[in-house]
């Protein structure tokens, strides 16, 4: 994944950026982006299911075909539900975005900011496969698990030189953000797929999103020298929370692909959360810079000293 340093220590970054003009603007001439990918550590895990889903149409299977099969996808599923998943992530600003506004030579600077994300993560619930030599044909009740988010982030940020001290100028800024979170979950059949997973899979995650909106806070502080930086951000002190939709509840009030994907659900409630929530916990990121005088040459860095969880349930702790 890529994360761009132009994030570091926002709340308290605009009014040092803006520093040498006493009123004035700056806004992004381009946005920003960035692109992740992940996977686990498993060949061809889409083509695999693919052809599962497609020996399951089948009705003219002979028993030792069938029993070559079972044994088969058994290997595949048991190896790819230990260490398959797939999850992708793409993040931007909007452009023109950050938007500088400086107040006055000693009254500080405001920042408006829109950035945007999608998030999406895929993962294997396995299940045994069985042939039936009756219908001549296997079964199996394994399934997909497709979380995907999509978050819309409107922030207005503060930040002002607050004091000269004999190790350089103090900054302090705060900002506050609006989240609009859109959640989706579900468990998918690989029955159901007709041989198609990846687009099976993409059309339940571009249905279905529940959207919430909650605010949260950032606090930042640096300290700048003639050749270095220190900052230091306090992120989402609110902890706002966000819910995804219920599966695997109230199945018979449903009907059609909505109560057979329920009880799929359903069938795998040891090992899904029926109801779970999304939680931004308060995060400490420290940020330091090394640079030439003429600030035209810097070595840049921040630190997350916390593990937090994306909306996909993807763990993260980022070194920049």
């Amino acid at each position: 994944g890529i994360r761009l340093l132009c994030e570091v220590n926002y709340a308290a970054s605009a009014d040092y950026a803006m520093q040498f003009r006493s009123l004035g603007w700056a806004m992004g001439l381009l946005s920003s982006m960035g692109v992740g990918v992940e996977f686990g550590q498993v060949d061809n895990f889409i083509d695999d299911l693919d052809r599962l889903s497609t020996e399951l149409q089948r009705t003219n299977i002979t028993l030792t075909e069938g029993t070559d099969l079972v044994n088969e996808f058994n290997a595949t599923l048991s190896s790819l539900s230990d260490v398959g998943y797939l999850s992708t992530s793409v993040a931007a600003h909007y452009p023109g975005m950050p938007l500088v506004l400086k107040l006055s030579k000693n009254g500080g600077s405001l920042l408006f900011d829109i950035n945007i994300s999608v998030q999406g993560k895929v993962n294997l619930l396995d299940s045994p496969v069985t042939y039936d030599a009756l219908t001549q044909s296997i079964a199996t009740n394994t399934a997909l698990f497709v979380k995907g988010a999509s978050i819309s982030e409107y922030s207005f940020a503060y930040s002002r030189k607050v004091i000269d001290t004999p190790f350089g100028d103090l900054y302090g800024g705060a900002k506050a953000k609006l989240y609009r979170v859109g959640l989706t979950k579900s468990v998918l059949g690989i029955a159901d797929a007709n041989g198609d997973v990846g687009e099976f899979s993409q059309d339940r995650f571009d249905s279905g999103f529940t959207h919430t909106s909650a605010f949260s806070m950032d606090f930042g502080a640096m300290l700048v020298a003639r050749h270095y930086l220190l900052g230091a951000s306090l992120i989402d002190v609110t902890n706002p929370k966000f819910d995804y939709n219920p599966v695997g509840t109230n199945c018979g009030s449903l009907s059609g692909q909505a109560q057979i994907d329920c009880n799929t659900a359903q069938s795998f409630a040891g090992e899904v959360p029926t109801n779970e929530a999304f939680e931004l916990k308060p995060q400490l990121r420290l940020d330091a810079s090394l640079h030439t005088s003429d600030k035209h040459w810097a070595r840049m860095g921040s630190l997350d000293s916390t593990v937090a969880n994306d909306p996909v349930g993807n763990e993260y702790q980022w070194l920049v």
